[in-house]
């Protein structure tokens, strides 16, 4: 629903609509996925919106916003983690990162500043390939 009214707003300056305006969408539905956030969620008010909730906590604090579903570990042992554990929490870190940087690429305000698609492509596939690593 939060996409549909957001395609309407990015619709609703002109009449038709086109490959940018579906691009914002991907772009706004990444990062509702990432963050378990709705753009109409109450804590965007005073000119704060999900692209800029998400722009404002890279690179630093990126996850302490994503989604907890999303991390399969949001508990840490008491004794920490191995060495491969840790590999793998940095390779999901870099992920959701990366993730990140595409949802706001893909939904910045002016269309001609966004992502194309076989870009967003290119970066999905090496997302892949960086959490596929062993």
């Amino acid at each position: 629903m939060a996409v549909l009214i957001n395609r309407f707003a990015e619709y609703g300056v002109g009449n038709e609509m086109t490959k940018e305006g579906d691009i914002y969408s991907f772009g706004i539905l990444l990062l509702e996925m990432l963050t378990g956030r709705r753009p109409t969620d109450s804590i965007f008010k005073e000119g704060l919106n999900l692209h800029g909730y998400v722009k404002m906590v890279l690179p630093d604090r990126l996850m302490e916003i994503i989604e907890p579903v999303l991390l399969f570990t949001h508990m840490e042992p008491a004794n920490g983690y191995n060495k491969d554990e840790a590999r793998w929490l940095k390779r999901l870190e870099d992920g959701m990162s990366s993730l990140a940087r595409i949802g706001l690429a893909c939904s910045m305000e002016s269309p001609r500043e966004r992502m194309n698609m076989s870009n967003v492509i290119h970066e999905l596939h090496h997302i892949n390939a960086i959490l596929q690593d062993n």
